[in-house]
């Protein structure tokens, strides 16, 4: 079963906001699996420090569109682990309203970076 365990960049006790804690814990999720199947989580790494640099994260003021789309693919895997059951979440930020919601909030800054 996996876990969102806490990364030293962004641990889930560290009173992020919702989307923030959310995200961070589906980061940690991805992470943790890639790293166990020995794939590539680079990309993953490095947004996990983004999430918590800011107060109130603006995916779309904070983020360029590659790390919304890091995101996107972080929240969107998680979901489907979330979905078979292979997700234990003890810190309550991977629910899949939470995934989802999460998943807006990105899908709504994507779309206002297309109208700017």
């Amino acid at each position: 079963m996996l876990q969102p365990t806490p990364g030293p960049a962004c641990p889930p006790q560290a009173g992020l906001p919702p989307f923030q804690a959310t995200l961070a814990g589906s980061l940690n999720i991805v992470i943790n699996l890639a790293q166990t199947k020995g794939s590539d989580a680079s990309r993953f790494q490095a947004l996990l420090p983004q999430v918590a640099q800011f107060p109130q994260l603006d995916p779309e003021r904070h983020l360029s569109a590659a790390q919304r789309e890091t995101a996107r693919q972080a929240l969107l895997s998680t979901m489907t682990l979330v979905e078979g059951g292979l997700v234990e979440d003890p810190h309550g930020v991977l629910t899949l309203d939470a995934l989802d919601a999460g998943l807006d909030r990105l899908t709504g800054a994507a779309a206002a970076g297309l109208r700017a």
